[in-house]
Formats: C-alpha cells, structure tokens, sequence
C-alpha cells in the first residue's frame, strides 16, 4: 500500500511564523518527503522522482508573467503544510507565492499520471491521477486526465463520472475542455456532454485571413460575442511583447488567443491558442505587427476552425455593440486617453470605467485599455486591457479580457 506523505492530514493545522529553507541553488530548494520546486523554462515546476509539474501562476494577478531567472529565498511555515518561495526575473521584477504541499504533491501525483498515460498505462495512470484528486479534490486538470485514463482504457462510463463534479460545477468550462483535449473528445458525442451544447447554435466567427492578419474581429467587425443563457463573453486578446534578437537590441512579435469569460464571475473559461509568438517574425514596428509566418499559416488555420467550432456549439452571438470614441476630458495622464461610449454616460479614464464623472470599477492590474464595447442588450463593457509596454524587457504589453458591468 503506497504511503502518503504526513501533511495530507494538516490542512486545517493553524500556520505559524515562517522558516527559512536553505535553497539549493539560484534556481533549485528541496521541500519536505521528496518535493523540490525548481526554475525551468522561465517558470516554476514542482519536481518529484525526476517529473517536472508546472506550477502555474496566480490568477489574480495576471499580466506579469515575465519569466522566472533566479529563487532568492524560500520559507515554510512551523507546521510545514506550506512554503512561501521569493523570485525574481527578466529586469529585476520580483515576486514570491506561497503554495500548499499537498497542492504540490498533487501536481506531481498528475505529471507521474501523465507519464503513465503516454506510456499506454492508463490503469496505473488512473491511480495517480486519483491521489492527486485526494491531495487536492479541485484539480480540475487531474480530473480531466483521470477521464483521459479512463477513457484509453475503453472504461466511457468512469471517464464520464470522472467528469461529473466539473460538469456540475462549470458546464461551459467543461465543454471547452473536453472539445480542445484529443484525448477526450470522443466522448463529446454522449448525452451527458452532448447536452452541454447550446440548443441554438452560434454565428460568431473568425476569419483566417484576419487571425493571420493581428485581426480581432468577429466577421461582422464587432469585438465582442455573447451568449445570454449561460452569460458567456468571448473576445480575441491579442498579446505583444519585446524579444531580445541580440545583445542589447530588441525588436516586438504578438500572439493572439481566444478567450471565453463567464460574465457574472468575470473567470476565464479557456483561452484557445490561435497565434503563438514564434509564429510572428521580430518587428521594429510596435504599432504594426507582421503577418504570421506563411509556413505556420496551416496550423492557424487548424486553431481557427476549432476556435469558430467552439463559438458555435457554446451559442456565441454578435450582439450590438457601441464602440468608444476618444474623449480628452477623461484623459488621465501617463499616456492613458480618455474614451467615452456615445449616447451613454460611460466611458473610460485611463484603465477606470466611469459613469459620467463617477468612477464605478477598476480593472485589477491594469494601466491601460486597448479597446473595449458596450453590449447595450446584456448591458455589459468588454474591454481588453494591459499595461505599458517596455522595448527594454520582455513583458506582455496586452494581457487580458475583462467583463464589467456598470
């Protein structure tokens, strides 16, 4: 019988002060029965009997994704249920993150299932998927690679119920899930996904050549798409950051994504890839980005076709919409213009949505807005924000997709 490690039983043990770690390496500190987390590929993985589990970063804290170069201190607390790691990276940002063991364990559980799986284990690869769901029972990922399991090992029902709590949980999320994993999209065609759909279907659409293009419009020209039954926005983010072509000399490429948000919680359901930045050429031009690679234009044509299947099975729409005009009385300074939406009292001073001169919600961490639509039926603003961009460090420009409702 596999021995679990003695933290899974201390999660609601009361933290005290912290204790440092001594660490490694720059780039390397050992935790407690086994685990070590590292720095890799310009993030964090938790490491275990040599697997590599990426540990992602905070969602409320979106737009610094900058890579990860050095660990400068790491601490846990008395009980030893969780340890806080200080970072820094690419011109000198610094950050720290604290993390729960059996959340670590869990991840390493899933990259040993994930090894199991590839190597046509699926009955050992379930098994750790399943630990991983007992170290951290809201893993969705480890959920969906159980169903993975299941499913190679011609066990549909399992794979189903493996599903069950997402499905009830986050029926949109789940579709998209299960529509963009090879590996589960045979199982799309059962009632119990199937019905998952939207019963009408949607009509929102991306072009190839536009996508191809640094497009961000729906075929009618309309930023945003809208599904009123379940309250589901979706819009294209498009990224741009600065590359270091040599010593010393920076140039832009971009990437763009489509991103499904649930509108009453403001969550990203999923960010499909359409664009990655390797697929652009460096540009000196941050104002105009260069079409994509025609070698790489297949590829997003593929990610296209299944990002226009998921805009008409989940029921997106392109709703009217009431785009913003420049306002100067509402400029904030800092390079931050001012917007206001005509025929409304609404409007934008720098990253601040504002009704008349009344500021009514912030979008967290952002400077600045690229563009944003008012949804009059829904009564809803979509607006992709960022912060500002810098040629010397290679930091996303644009970030995200917000829902706001005034």
């Amino acid at each position: 019988m596999k021995t679990l490690p003695l933290f899974l039983g201390l999660l609601c043990a009361p933290a005290f002060a912290d204790r440092g770690i001594p660490l490694s390496n720059a780039t390397r500190v050992l935790l407690p029965n086994g685990l070590a987390l590292e720095v890799k590929d310009g993030g964090l993985c938790v490491v275990r009997d040599g697997q590599f589990a990426a540990v992602p970063r905070p969602e409320d804290r979106p737009g610094y994704d900058w890579p990860v170069t050095a660990l400068t201190r790491a601490s846990a607390t008395d009980d030893r249920t969780r340890v806080t790691v200080r970072f820094t990276g690419e011109c000198g940002l610094e950050d720290e993150q604290t993390f729960a063991l059996n959340d670590l364990w869990a991840r390493s559980e899933d990259a040993q299932g994930l090894s199991l799986l590839r190597s046509k284990n699926p009955a050992a690869a379930a098994k750790a998927f399943l630990t991983a769901l007992r170290f951290d029972p809201g893993f969705e990922e480890a959920a969906a690679h159980l169903a993975a399991a299941y499913l190679a090992a011609g066990k549909t029902p399992d794979a189903l119920d493996a599903l069950s709590g997402l499905i009830a949980k986050a029926p949109a999320k789940t579709y998209l899930l299960v529509l963009t994993d090879p590996d589960l999209a045979a199982i799309l065609k059962e009632p119990r996904l199937a019905n998952l759909a939207a019963s009408v279907p949607g009509t929102a659409s991306l072009k190839l050549e536009e996508v191809l293009a640094a497009g961000q419009d729906f075929t009618s020209g309309r930023r945003a798409a809208y599904e009123p039954v379940r309250g589901i926005a979706a819009a294209v983010v498009y990224d741009r950051a600065s590359v270091e072509v040599k010593e010393n000399d920076f140039s832009w490429v971009w990437s763009s994504d489509l991103a499904f948000v649930d509108a009453k919680t403001g969550s990203v359901l999923a960010r499909l890839p359409l664009v990655d930045k390797t697929m652009t050429e460096p540009t000196d031009s941050y104002n105009r980005p260069v079409p994509v690679r025609k070698s790489k234009a297949i590829e997003v044509q593929k990610r296209v076709a299944l990002a226009n299947r998921a805009l008409a099975e989940l029921g997106l729409q392109t709703p009217e919409q009431v785009k913003p005009v420049p306002d100067p009385k509402r400029d904030s300074g800092h390079g931050n213009n001012g917007y206001a939406f005509p025929g409304t009292q609404l409007g934008f001073s720098g990253a601040d949505l504002v009704k008349g001169e009344t500021k009514i919600a912030r979008i967290k961490d952002a400077q600045l807005v690229s563009w944003s639509s008012y949804l009059p039926g829904p009564g809803l603003v979509v607006v992709q924000w960022g912060q500002h961009p810098s040629s010397s460090c290679p930091r996303n420009a644009y970030d995200g997709i917000a829902v706001l409702r005034p």
